[in-house]
């Protein structure tokens, strides 16, 4: 499981999950306690700041894939773990985090015991999340969970059966592509002009019949 925190640092990081030097300066907090996810942060930011090339870069590889196969079932909590060799959820990882979490079923959203501690380590394990996807699942409202990730810059929830944008998405100052087509969603809200990096929505195949126009100018949408 995850080791010491810093609530501060990871707050920092929260704010914008595409600042690498916020990314650095909790790698070096890490380190510091000898938390493996500090060696393996500043070793990925290297590569995508490409600071190395040819077989540096190669060897620099194979020390992360070694770090990431040692420590990944203690930085996953055991129950995402369990689901992802079940083939319910896809887990991407980076920086020592879950990064990008794609639900196959519904029924994977729901703890058999919502106030148990396990549940709550859980979640706190998607405060890193940058991609969630829960498409395609007949979702007809979103888990209490939702609400907390207000870090994402990409959500994904297609075909589904919602009647409305959730409201806890206004929240999501980090959104920058939101994909909610192919539900039964009737209006949009006027908040959604308020996310100052949203930059795509896709509401096709929804019962809107008519998009403010403060919306339909700045994403360019149809209606």
């Amino acid at each position: 499981m995850l080791a010491e925190t810093n609530i501060e640092l990871e707050n920092l990081v929260r704010q914008d999950l595409s600042n690498l030097d916020s990314w650095l300066v909790y790698a070096d907090w890490l380190q510091k306690r000898g938390d493996p996810r500090g060696e393996l942060i500043s070793l990925e930011v290297g590569l995508e700041k490409k600071y190395h090339n040819g077989i540096e870069k190669i060897e620099i590889e194979k020390r992360i894939d070694e770090i990431v196969s040692i420590y990944k079932e203690q930085w996953v909590h055991p129950d995402l773990l369990s689901e992802a060799r079940k083939k319910n959820i896809d887990i991407g990882f980076r920086y020592g985090w879950i990064t990008f979490l794609k639900v196959r079923y519904s029924d994977v959203l729901i703890s058999p015991d919502s106030d148990s501690d396990s549940s709550l380590e859980w979640v706190d394990q998607l405060k890193m999340l940058s991609t969630l996807d829960l498409s395609f699942i007949g979702l007809t409202e979103l888990p209490d969970w939702f609400d907390e990730l207000t870090q994402l810059n990409d959500l994904f929830l297609s075909t589904n059966c919602l009647t409305e944008l959730p409201v806890a998405i206004r929240n999501f100052r980090q959104l920058q592509f939101l994909s909610v087509n192919n539900n039964q969603i009737s209006r949009l809200p006027d908040w959604l002009t308020e996310l100052p990096k949203l930059k795509e929505i896709d509401v096709s195949d929804n019962p809107i019949k008519k998009i403010p126009g403060s919306i339909k100018a700045k994403f360019l949408l149809a209606k």
